[in-house]
């Protein structure tokens, strides 16, 4: 429990890189998105961090695009905003089902913070994003950790525990 202002400041100023949960699952942006969603599935998360052939994050696979690709699939149709490609049309030509990828339904838009940052950085960016979770990213741009507002609140109140050195990252490291 915080019991004195100078309390209060040394935890808004403790790094996210001792908070964070280490536990992440990724995804390969050119992983078969039934299998990326089985990977996700079977971790127990909804969605996770995407990353390139040399492990850099460069997007997310949220629960949204999984079930927006998956109604389309079910009706035979492409849903909005699937595949680079300029239409809809274009996009619905060339895929086969059952062989898209994850890049295919992916954001480029990553809720990320770097493994330095502050307690106070993080809340502060949850408090004007609107995000649930935070990606922690090294200094290559890797995912290296999660960090979400419960983990934020147990620290504030004085019981966080350390979440464990382990991790399910999955691809290239």
């Amino acid at each position: 429990m915080i019991t004195h202002q100078a309390d209060l400041s040394a935890i808004l100023n403790a790094t996210v890189a001792n908070l964070m949960n280490r536990d992440v699952v990724t995804v390969c942006r050119s992983d078969l998105l039934r299998h990326a969603a089985e990977v996700l599935w079977r971790s127990g998360v909804a969605g996770g961090p995407v990353v390139d052939s040399a492990g850099r994050c460069v997007g997310m696979l949220c629960p949204a695009a999984l079930l927006r690709f998956a109604a389309g699939e079910a009706c035979g149709c492409t849903p909005p905003g699937v595949g680079a490609l300029e239409s809809d049309a274009e996009c619905y030509s060339m895929r086969v089902p059952g062989e898209t990828v994850v890049a295919d339904v992916m954001s480029s838009e990553v809720p990320a913070i770097p493994l330095t940052a502050s307690l106070r950085e993080a809340c502060r960016k949850f408090a004007h994003s609107g995000e649930h979770r935070l990606v922690v990213l090294d200094e290559g741009q890797r995912p290296v950790g999660i960090f979400t507002p419960l983990d934020a609140l147990m620290c504030l109140i004085g019981e966080h525990e350390p979440h464990p050195e382990g991790s399910r990252m999955r691809g290239p490291k």
